[in-house]
């Protein structure tokens, strides 16, 4: 009785989607959207390490800046 009613049940969702999904080119075009998410993703990870990557260098930029300004002014204050 209970794998009866689990039967139906799955014979009633098959039913169902495919009332959802009546052609098969519905079912690719979720395929390559899914496909299309997963490339978007992957560059955005891509272009968020570059961009961390620049920040950081920029960031070590502006220090050894700034020590060299501090260094230069020191020099020009004891002559």
């Amino acid at each position: 009785m209970a794998e009866d009613l689990g039967i139906e049940a799955k014979e009633t969702a098959v039913r169902e989607v495919a009332k959802l999904l009546p052609l098969p080119e519905l079912l690719q075009s979720i395929v390559s959207i899914k496909a299309d998410y997963i490339t978007r993703q992957q560059v955005t990870s891509i272009h968020s390490f570059f961009l961390s990557i620049f920040l950081w260098i920029s960031i070590q930029l502006n220090c050894y800046y700034f020590w060299f300004f501090r260094l230069m002014t020191r020099n020009l204050v004891q002559w």
